[in-house]
């Protein structure tokens, strides 16, 4: 089967995801100015709060300056007492009060025994009647994902309005995570069908695919809008959020190391390198000192160096023709130059979606290893279609020459030496040393006088590719 014909998958899945991204998204062009005109965006007319008192306007998106820890506005003058104001972060531990009077807030914060100083994207506050043209004003602790303080978006309004408008916005994580599972699905079904089929256990590096594939739906899934809308305080919801992020170079090495048998010894010391940054990690959120900011910056010095690593190693194999194929490279290649994107966003600009770079990144290396994988297989599949087609062909021409007065006669042309075989006795005796032909024939007496310049010749015009020849000589067995 020729490789193209597996392009076709990979390419409707990338159509298949940039139509879901056009339907669904709020940042696509089609429904862009159908979010900024949702009546529950309240992101103007807040005011960023230095620690002197000093204040300044802000239009979210924006990011504080340093010393910067709050923003306030006044709420509306009329509330009925059903409306929540729902407030994105960078995953930053928020407080609120009005005019001073501390409140409740929805958040991780306000559950007992809490280990992380860190809370979900969405945090939300009910209001009640009386805070009605009051300030509003939410401070942050300075532990989110970023080393300084970051505020996406406000809504406010009912809860029920409000989850929805983010179910809605977080629909296009939802359908690319189905969409990309359900393409990796049907590529284990196809595997698992074709080793049934040659009664063959399929490879350890599907699972390892799969499990990758896995780890990077739910983490594009957590890192959505879903979070405000059906989780929020839920600590589980932060656990599988990072762990997701943390395990997903791990399972990426483990499918490169048992796809490609020779990398498994920088795989297994990039390996190493991950498990101790994770331990690191995992230590500190036990003892109380997770910070999320230093874990992101850790998990990226360290992911930027396996990729890059990797990419280098990967490139020097490929170009010295070592076995290496172009799906790996190019996958290898699409999420560090994706990734590098993505970090330079995250650091430079005050983006609600600081991951759509490597998030499309990864869903294009997941589809072309995919391609990889399937193309691998299906270059297995025939070639051992190829080896019994030939078994066939050659069992039914020993059959035929058996029924001839033909003899077939092996010659090795590397080694340059005359094969064993049932129909060599006829011709020399099998004991005899047959290897260096035809001068060891020529030097054991095999060959008349008069035939030695024609029998030389005959091989030399095998050893040198001629397609057909014909000798007569004589022989002595």
């Amino acid at each position: 089967m020729k490789q193209k014909n597996w392009y076709f998958p990979i390419v409707f899945a990338l159509v298949a995801m940039l139509l879901a991204w056009l339907s669904v998204s709020d940042q696509s062009p089609a429904r862009l100015q159908s979010a900024k005109n949702d009546p529950m965006q309240w992101s103007a007319g807040w005011q960023a709060v230095a620690e002197d008192g000093h204040t300044r306007s802000v239009l979210l998106p924006a990011r504080l300056n340093a010393g910067e820890r709050s923003v306030i506005k006044t709420l509306p003058e009329n509330l009925t007492g059903d409306e929540y104001v729902y407030i994105k972060t960078d995953y930053q531990a928020v407080t609120a009060d009005v005019d001073g009077q501390a409140l409740a807030v929805v958040g991780l914060s306000s559950l007992p025994g809490n280990l992380w100083h860190a809370d979900l994207p969405w945090v939300a506050l009910r209001l009640t009647p009386d805070m009605a043209g009051r300030a509003l004003r939410f401070t942050f602790n300075g532990a989110g994902l970023k080393p300084f303080v970051e505020v996406y978006s406000v809504r406010l309004g009912p809860m029920a309005k409000v989850q929805l408008a983010l179910s809605n916005a977080g629909m296009f994580s939802m359908i690319l995570s189905i969409l990309i599972s359900l393409f990796s699905l049907a590529m284990l079904t196809f595997a698992i069908m074709e080793a049934r089929r040659y009664q063959k256990r399929i490879s350890r590096s599907y699972y390892y695919l799969m499990g990758f594939v896995a780890l990077a739906c739910t983490w594009f899934f957590t890192d959505s809008d879903v979070s405000g809308a059906f989780y929020l305080a839920n600590p589980i919801y932060l656990y599988v959020y990072v762990g997701s992020y943390f395990l997903m170079p791990l399972m990426f090495l483990l499918f490169v190391c048992s796809t490609l048998p020779r990398m498994r010894r920088l795989c297994v010391s990039l390996i190493g390198v991950q498990l101790a940054g994770l331990a690191v990690q995992v230590y500190l959120l036990a003892t109380g000192r997770f910070v999320l900011w230093r874990a992101a910056i850790q998990s990226h010095v360290l992911l930027l160096a396996t990729l890059g690593t990797l990419l280098a190693y990967v490139r020097f194999m490929y170009r010295a023709k070592k076995g290496i194929n172009i799906e790996l490279v190019l996958g290898t290649a699409i999420l560090t130059g994706s990734w590098c994107v993505s970090l330079m966003c995250f650091y430079l600009f005050p983006l609600g979606d600081n991951v759509s770079v490597f998030r499309f990144g990864t869903v294009v290396m997941v589809i072309s290893l995919t391609g990889s994988v399937l193309h691998a297989n299906v270059d297995v599949v025939m070639q051992m279609q190829n080896l019994e087609d030939l078994r066939i062909h050659e069992e039914e021409y020993r059959i035929a020459v058996q029924q001839s007065d033909k003899f077939v006669i092996r010659f090795d042309v590397a080694n340059r030496s005359i094969l064993p075989g049932e129909s060599l006795a006829p011709v020399f005796d099998p004991d005899l040393d047959l290897n260096n032909m035809p001068e060891s024939a020529i030097a054991q007496g095999l060959v008349g006088d008069e035939s030695i310049a024609d029998f030389r010749a005959f091989f030399e015009d095998m050893i040198a590719g001629k397609e057909e020849g014909a000798v007569t000589a004589s022989l002595r067995n």
